[in-house]
């Protein structure tokens, strides 16, 4: 029912603002449970899911592996990756407090200089990506 993202993606097309949010108009998350989420953790191990292009149509498929470099506003690691799994999320499974936590969103694969071109990447969630996830969760 509602899309949100930032002026640094949608006016700017910058890589390090490429993320948002979508709201649906149902309750999934009662069935299928919720993500929570925080500000990136270096060291965790990392997994991202999603729908590779290069996969069987309609099956999902996972990796894990973890940050191994960030800058400023992002986060690079060696899960694989492929189109179609952009906008997944970045996460690890916290054993305490109890539950998968969203440390990023995945968006891009290998390309340019490094380390662009040596790490699949996306957007870490640093405070002020925290407060917007947390703004639009609160809001709407």
């Amino acid at each position: 029912t509602k899309l949100a993202s930032v002026t640094g993606w949608t006016n700017s097309g910058l890589e390090t603002y490429d993320y948002g949010a979508i709201r649906l108009n149902c309750t999934i998350g009662n069935t299928t449970g919720w993500f929570g989420f925080r500000t990136f953790l270096s060291g965790v191990p990392t997994r991202v899911q999603g729908y590779p292009g290069d996969k069987t149509y309609g099956t999902q498929w996972g990796s894990g592996d973890k940050a191994w470099t960030t800058t400023a506003n992002q986060m690079f690691y060696r899960n694989d990756t492929y189109g179609g799994m952009s906008g997944s999320a970045v996460w690890f499974d916290q054993s305490s407090p109890a539950g998968p936590y969203i440390i990023g969103v995945h968006a891009y694969g290998i390309h340019g200089a490094s380390p662009h071109s040596v790490y699949n990447h996306g957007v870490r969630f640093i405070t002020s990506v925290y407060n917007n996830y947390l703004y639009w969760r609160n809001t709407w």
